[in-house]
């Protein structure tokens, strides 16, 4: 089985919010959407499914994933 090493990963909230704070404006839509539409048009890389403090499994991205939202 080849696996990736985890990453620095963090949610998906966790990502809007610290994009939000550093001046990203994702338009009128839902930010979740916005996401899936980057990840699925290549701008971000593919999304993992991880567990944080025991919650379900949910989606989460790098960190470095915020710096590509700055950019684009």
């Amino acid at each position: 089985m080849n696996r990736q090493p985890t990453r620095n990963l963090i949610p998906f909230d966790e990502v809007i919010n610290l994009a939000r704070l550093k001046g990203v404006n994702f338009g009128k839509g839902d930010p979740y959407n916005r996401l899936r539409y980057y990840i699925k048009s290549g701008l971000l890389p593919k999304a993992t499914r991880k567990s944080f403090n025991g919650l379900p499994p949910s989606g989460a991205l790098p960190i470095e994933a915020v710096d590509q939202l700055v950019e684009i």
